[in-house]
C-alpha cells in the first residue's frame, strides 16, 4: 500500500515516516524516506510537514491515536476523523450504526452475550481485530478472554469496495473480488482482483448510505462485503488505505492519491471524481497478491 501510495505521488515532495520494525522503503526523486525508531521521530516529521497521510491499523486504536496527533499538530489529516476511525474499528459499533439506517450487514452478538440467537457454524473474530486476524469458525464457542464477537457463517462471494468519502457523501470507485481461503479453522487471504465490475448504481447507493451513517469518514476506505442471493451483506468498514488500493491505479489509469490530494485542497470536489469514474467506464482488472 505504501509504495502504491508512493507511485501515485510520484510527483509531490513527501517524507515517509518507516517504523524500524518494517525495515527501508525505496522512494521516487521527491520522496525523503525516514525510518522510525521511536515516538520523538514522529513528533520532529509531523512538524515539518503540512499534510499527513497514515497508514496503520484501526485496532487497538492506533489509527485512531496518530490521527488525533495530526489534527492536534494543526496538520492536514488525509484520512478520516479520530470518531469514524474508533466507530470503524469497534464491529459491534460498526453493524449497530448501519442497522440503524436500514443497512444490511452481518447480525453479530458480543460473545458474553450470545445466546444461540443463530445455528452454528459460527464466525468469531476480535471485536476490533483486522483482516483474517483471530477470525475462528466452528460450531463450538471458544472461551476467549477479551472483547470478541459472534456471526453466523455467511455463505457467498466475498468483495470489497474501494471509496472515497467527503463529508457524508461518496464515490464508490472500484468493485474487488477478495481471494480467501480457509486454513485450520481460520481465513487466510490471498489477494485481490480489483475492479472486477464497474461499480453501478447498487453500490453507488450503497456507498453513499454507509457515508451517511458515518458521516467522519473522509478520502479512501474499503468496506467489505459478502453477496448473497438475497444481495449484499457488509461485513466491516476499514477507514484507510487497503489492499486494493494497491491496484487501483493500473486498473483505472489514473492516480487517485492525487484526487485526494486536491479534494483535501479544495481543488475537486466529490462531484467532479463521479463524473470522472463514469467516463472511465469499465477500466481493467488487476491481481494484487496479499
Amino acid at each position: 500500500m505504501a509504495v502504491a501510495l508512493l507511485r501515485d505521488l510520484a510527483d509531490e515532495a513527501v517524507v515517509v515516516l518507516r517504523d524500524i520494525r518494517l525495515g527501508s522503503l525505496r522512494g521516487g526523486d521527491r520522496h525523503r524516506v525516514v525510518i522510525a525508531d521511536g515516538g520523538e521521530v514522529w513528533d520532529r516529521v509531523l512538524r515539518e510537514v503540512d499534510a499527513v497521510w497514515p497508514i496503520a491499523p484501526e485496532s487497538s486504536g492506533i489509527l485512531a491515536r496518530y490521527s488525533t496527533q495530526v489534527l492536534q499538530a494543526g496538520k492536514v489529516l488525509l484520512g478520516s476523523s479520530p470518531d469514524a476511525v474508533a466507530a470503524c474499528a469497534d464491529k459491534l459499533r460498526t453493524v449497530a450504526a448501519l442497522e440503524a439506517r436500514g443497512i444490511a450487514c452481518v447480525p453479530s452478538w458480543r460473545l458474553a452475550e450470545f445466546r444461540d440467537q443463530v445455528p452454528p457454524p459460527w464466525i468469531v473474530k476480535p471485536v476490533d481485530g483486522v483482516g483474517c486476524e483471530g477470525i475462528v469458525r466452528g460450531d463450538r464457542l471458544p472461551e476467549a478472554a477479551g472483547e470478541w464477537i459472534v456471526q453466523p457463517y455467511v455463505s457467498g462471494e466475498p468483495l470489497s469496495l474501494s471509496a472515497v468519502f467527503d463529508r457524508g457523501e461518496a464515490v464508490c470507485v472500484s468493485v474487488n473480488r477478495q481471494r480467501i481461503v480457509t486454513v485450520d479453522n481460520g481465513f487466510r487471504l490471498l489477494g485481490c482482483e480489483v475492479n472486477v465490475a464497474e461499480p453501478d448504481e447498487r453500490w453507488q447507493r450503497l456507498c453513499r448510505r454507509i457515508a451517511a451513517a458515518f458521516p467522519g469518514l473522509w478520502g479512501y476506505a474499503g468496506i467489505d462485503v459478502i453477496w448473497t442471493y438475497r444481495g449484499p451483506l457488509v461485513v466491516e468498514i476499514n477507514p484507510r488505505l487497503t489492499l486494493s488500493y494497491a491496484g487501483l491505479g493500473a486498473a483505472l489509469g489514473a492516480s487517485l492519491a492525487v484526487w485526494i490530494v486536491a479534494l483535501a485542497s479544495g481543488t475537486r470536489t466529490l462531484s467532479s471524481l463521479r463524473a470522472w469514474r463514469r467516463q472511465i467506464g469499465r477500466g481493467k482488472t488487476m491481481w494484487v497478491a496479499a
